[in-house]
């Protein structure tokens, strides 16, 4: 980008992505460069410990509770048939969401999907 607009416009403007231009400032106002956290920069390691930390947390009871009811009824954005004006409003509606249970089977609809986590939940 600084090459660009050099070439284009003989300017020597500086480009920084929002995360460099906040490390920048930063780092100026308070004489200190930040440390960024390795789960940042690498794709691989933030969902993994995020799964070893939800793996721990699952002994505690309430959380657990709490966590699959999340899943249950909150973590998709529900729209019932009767909210929408044809059919094929539905069914795109329904397309754009990959619906699965907690088990992980593919389901036609989110009222599905409430059965089948019920069921999942109680065995």
């Amino acid at each position: 980008m600084e090459e660009r607009l050099q070439n284009r416009f003989s300017a020597n403007i500086p480009v920084k992505t929002y995360h460099g231009l906040g490390l920048k400032i930063l780092s100026e106002s308070s004489g200190i460069m930040p440390s960024v956290s390795k789960l940042a920069s690498d794709r691989s390691m933030l969902p993994a410990r995020i799964s070893d930390m939800l793996r721990n947390r699952m002994g505690d009871k309430e959380f657990a509770d709490r966590f699959n009811e999340y899943f249950l009824y909150y973590s998709s954005p529900y729209k019932g048939a009767f909210e929408f004006n044809s059919f094929r409003e539905y069914s795109d509606y329904l397309k754009r969401y990959d619906i699965r249970s907690l088990n992980g089977e593919a389901l036609r609809s989110f009222e599905e999907c409430i059965i089948a986590n019920f069921l999942y939940s109680n065995g």
